[in-house]
């Protein structure tokens, strides 16, 4: 059993597609799955996209590491940005002791008992984070979270994290958005646009990867 998932910045799980074989490659089963058929059809409107790792294939809506030395700086935004889902794989795992073992149960029920655990994940986070809780959080300092439909308007979250030079790991910078709609000159773009737009953003704003600590 093979799951495709993606979350947000507090490790809450928005969508997953756990419906293909464990040899399944990872890109193969996001191109199979609903949301990855939309967005290669470009149904997700610039200039927004999803972060990836070198499993799957750059594209308009999604953005993956270059894999090479002289994007070094790049790689290592990128890489800092997509923590969220492997920290939310991990938590989710720690959390819920039957997925510390085999499943004990029939194998057509494995993929709804997955879900079920994502479902109460989101829930305790949303409850860890919310504004009646906001003094449970480690005692650290909350901010609020502009209210959007169907979201609580009295959540909080917790602070931007920040890299060794002060800089907040939240996103990456997009330095011309005309790019993604084809309006700047060259007349179109290519599927690597947007991991050509981040690149730059990241080069522009001055952003390395930091040097390696040795002790």
């Amino acid at each position: 059993m093979l799951g495709i998932a993606v979350c947000d910045s507090a490790r809450r799980f928005t969508y997953w597609d756990i419906s293909c074989l464990p040899t399944t490659h990872d890109s193969v089963a996001w191109a199979q799955s609903d949301l990855g058929r939309s967005f290669l059809n470009g149904d997700l409107p610039a200039p927004y996209f999803l972060v990836g790792d070198a499993a799957f294939t750059s594209s308009l809506s999604m953005a993956v590491p270059y894999g090479k030395a002289s994007n070094t700086n790049f790689d290592f935004v990128q890489s800092s940005n997509r923590m969220a889902i492997e920290c939310a794989f991990g938590v989710l795992i720690r959390r819920w002791g039957i997925l510390w073992r085999p499943l004990a149960l029939a194998f057509d029920r494995w993929a709804a008992l997955v879900g079920c655990c994502m479902r109460l994940h989101n829930f305790c986070i949303d409850q860890r984070i919310s504004e009646e809780h906001l003094l449970a959080m480690d005692g650290e300092i909350g901010i609020a979270v502009p209210g959007e439909p169907g979201v609580a308007v009295d959540r909080w979250e917790k602070r931007p994290l920040f890299d060794r030079e002060g800089r907040p790991v939240y996103a990456l910078s997009i330095v011309d958005e005309a790019a993604f709609s084809g309006e700047s000159g060259g007349g179109g773009v290519d599927v690597n646009s947007t991991r050509e737009c981040l690149r730059a953003g990241v080069e522009s704003d001055g952003v390395s990867r930091p040097a390696p600590v040795r002790w």
